[in-house]
């Protein structure tokens, strides 16, 4: 299923993730609760950055269904999604750069420079060469569209980790 399905079927109620309650909260950064212990190895811990509430809570939704994923923040809000990333430092932030603020390419490179052990991957609604090129020299590590599945999308994140720790 990909993400613009999921955000489909999360709006319906229909989806088992929208059953199991595993929701991000409104407004705002969603600190989750951490699970116990670690599933088949290390954790990756994972941060999403989008400014739209149906796309963030679906997205933060399926990826809490994926063993060795923990989603520690969430949230659409510019200024918190900074905050968080450099006080949390995540293995990865998922950022969407197409904002209604225009932002998303600042974030970027406010997180690639003040943790730079935080992948950044853009993750985004459709594709756009100049913007491409410039979330790279922003400092993100992976640039991909959401129409992904999760295996892509878990291999994404696997890809823009080995580029980190190569780094």
């Amino acid at each position: 299923m990909s993400l613009r399905q999921g955000i489909r079927s999360h709006y319906t109620g229909i989806t088992s993730q929208s059953r199991s309650g595993a929701l991000a909260a409104g407004p705002g950064v969603a600190m989750l609760p951490r699970h116990g212990g670690k599933v088949m190895g290390r954790v990756t811990t994972l941060m999403i950055i989008d400014d739209h509430d149906a796309v963030r809570r679906a997205l933060e939704s399926r990826l809490r269904q994926i063993p060795g994923i923990e989603v520690v923040g969430c949230t659409g809000s510019r200024e918190e999604g900074i905050h968080q990333a450099l006080l949390l430092r995540p293995d990865v932030v998922l950022l969407e750069t197409k904002r209604s603020d225009g932002a998303g390419l600042e974030i970027c490179r406010r997180i690639a420079r003040g943790a730079p052990e935080t992948a950044v991957i853009v993750l985004t609604s459709y594709e756009d060469e100049q913007e491409r090129h410039q979330a790279f020299l922003a400092g993100a590590r992976r640039y991909v569209l959401k129409d992904i599945d999760s295996a892509q999308l878990l291999r994404e994140i696997q890809v823009a980790q080995a580029v980190r720790s190569a780094a």
